[in-house]
């Protein structure tokens, strides 16, 4: 007899081992995957509040020419980003609300970042 018959695995065993070692991995996979859109996500939410907030402090630093109007434009800093500005008037004398909404170019602008203020 060989001595050597028996010791080992055989390659049914390490295929068996390979598939149950791809079926546990799988899981990781989705979660790496689901990650990563969350920080794609992230990315554009946290880019979108920056050049709302930009804008809304432009409109504040021009506060004494605020009059009411709806303004739609491409932001300077990045030609990826629309947005659209709305001062409308209040039941307050000289009080104006501010509206500025940025979103991704090609996206509904139900998508992006809405930032409101009050102003004079």
């Amino acid at each position: 007899m060989n001595k050597t018959a028996g010791k080992g695995f055989t390659l049914l065993e390490v295929l068996v081992a390979l598939v149950i070692l791809g079926i546990a991995l799988l899981p990781l996979l989705t979660a790496e995957e689901r990650a990563q859109g969350a920080y794609i996500t992230f990315n554009t939410v946290a880019e979108e509040t920056v050049l709302a907030r930009n804008i809304m402090s432009r409109i504040a630093y021009y506060s004494n020419q605020v009059s009411p109007l709806n303004k739609k434009g491409v932001v300077e800093y990045n030609k990826k980003y629309r947005y659209t500005e709305k001062i409308k008037t209040t039941s307050f004398p000289g009080i104006y609300l501010i509206e500025v909404d940025v979103f991704k170019k090609g996206f509904s602008p139900d998508t992006g970042v809405v930032l409101k203020s009050l102003s004079r």
